[in-house]
């Protein structure tokens, strides 16, 4: 991983953040997403990541895009977001707090393993998926 990099911010014009492009940036703190696609792996293991937020333009997040950010405590997923992958925020052991935009469709069920994150949402698919989460 990149070791020192601590801030990124991608112009609007990135369709797709690669699988493992950031893998590992322990140093990684301040994150604003505008890619379309968040492929796996992407962002697995910065540890250090704190502040995370998304542009209109992010409707995808792959498998384990953000596992084991273990400084990131809470997440607002903007509007466009349609699909959060196989475990894209498992192992995120500080996010206590995750806002769903209004038109997920599709949450992988072990989307936030290993998490103690309370969910707010007001679209149905999301409200289904949090009771049945609360079930595991």
């Amino acid at each position: 991983g990149c070791l020192k990099l601590k801030d990124v911010s991608l112009n609007g014009n990135v369709e797709e953040i690669e699988k493992r492009s950031f893998y590992k940036c322990i140093s990684l703190d301040n994150l604003i997403v505008t890619a379309k696609t968040i492929e796996d792996e992407a962002f697995y293991w910065c540890t250090s990541l704190e502040n995370l937020s998304f542009n209109d333009n992010v409707k995808s997040i792959k498998t384990r895009a953000f596992s084991r950010c273990t400084s990131l405590k809470s997440i607002v997923f903007n509007n466009n977001i349609e699909s959060l992958g196989k475990y894209s925020f498992a192992g995120n052991t500080a996010l206590s707090s995750v806002e769903f935009g209004e038109n997920i469709k599709s949450i992988s069920h072990t989307a936030f393993d290993d998490t103690n994150s309370e969910f707010i949402s007001n679209n149905s698919y999301c409200e289904e998926w949090i009771k049945n989460w609360k079930k595991k």
